[in-house]
Formats: structure tokens, sequence, C-alpha cells
């Protein structure tokens, strides 16, 4: 039994990852930015999901959870571009 419960011991804990992959994440960081604010379709694109999704109410009367979970895992995917974009700022 302790074999399936060792799959849990790190939960939390974030992961180590080697030189190429910090060089992946580097990259797709860099292409995020260089979509979202060097193109500017790519910026006018951000500023209208920033508008549509994150400026409106995740929960609204009569909504279900999955209505509510989809709600909030867009406005997370619009929060986590934004996020990568200072980061590469930085």
């Amino acid at each position: 039994m302790d074999q399936y419960n060792s799959a849990f011991d790190n939960i939390g804990e974030q992961p180590e990852f080697n030189e190429e992959d910090n060089k992946h994440f580097e990259k797709l960081d860099n292409l995020i930015h260089q979509t979202f604010v060097q193109c500017e379709a790519g910026a006018e694109l951000l500023e209208h999901w920033k508008e549509a999704l994150m400026m409106n109410p995740t929960v609204e009367a009569g909504a279900d959870l999955i209505t509510v979970g989809q709600a909030e895992g867009m406005k997370t995917f619009i929060r986590n571009i934004i996020l990568t974009i200072r980061k590469v700022e930085q």
C-alpha cells in the first residue's frame, strides 16, 4: 500500500527541472511575450480577453458548478499569460 501513497508525498512542492527543461520553458515564455506584447493582433486579443472574460463575474445566479469552473479556468488562463508577460519583462 505504501507504493501508492508515496506518490502523494511531494504534493505542493515545486518540481526541480534540469537546464534543458528550463531553456524550453524560457523559450515558451518568450513566445507568449512575442505573441501578446510584440504583435499588435496578439495585444488586441489579450485586451479583448481581459475585458470579455476577466471583467465579468465568475458566478452568476443559476450557474452550475461546471459553468463556474469553466469561467474560472478561462480567467486563470488569461492571468497566467499576464504573469508570464510580467516575468519576461523583469
